[in-house]
């Protein structure tokens, strides 16, 4: 008998660890490690097409060019589109000779829809009780002092 779903820690989040557990039927309910910047613009914000590519922006403005290699991905928006945004500051593309670059892979996409859900009241209703019991060890640390043992 195995769990479907365990609770764990950040460091257990990796995108390899759950892939692979994915693999064997078992979801694992874990924060993905890193956080992104305040004001940055993540990878769900952009629209993408059933093969993963960028369609769009979050501004609206649709990708000169895309493509797709294997699991990697490229969009090219035009400099004179960008160079007007509100955005440009927060925003994930690279500035390059033709325009600007947003590379990502079937990775970077997996990680940005785990961290939009993150935030989602599901998910924050299911990792309470992973939350409950970090709060229970803490209290049993500060007031036994059973790290230092």
């Amino acid at each position: 008998m195995r769990p479907n779903a365990p609770l764990a820690d950040t460091p257990y989040g990796s995108d390899e660890n759950c892939e692979k557990a994915k693999t064997m039927g078992v979801e694992v309910v874990t924060p993905v490690m890193g956080k992104l910047g305040e004001d940055s613009v993540p990878l769900t914000a952009f629209t993408m097409n059933s093969e993963k590519e960028i369609t769009s922006c979050p501004e609206g403005c649709a990708p000169i060019k895309t493509r797709s290699k294997d699991d990697n991905h490229t969009a090219l928006f035009s400099k004179k589109t960008c160079r007007s945004c509100s955005r440009k500051k927060a925003c994930p593309t690279m500035p390059g000779k033709k325009g600007r670059y947003l590379r990502y892979d079937d990775k970077a996409i997996r990680l940005a829809l785990r961290r939009a859900q993150e935030d989602t009241p599901e998910f924050l209703d299911r990792y309470r009780f992973r939350a409950g019991v970090e709060g229970t060890m803490s209290q049993l640390d500060r007031l036994t002092g059973l790290k230092n043992l």
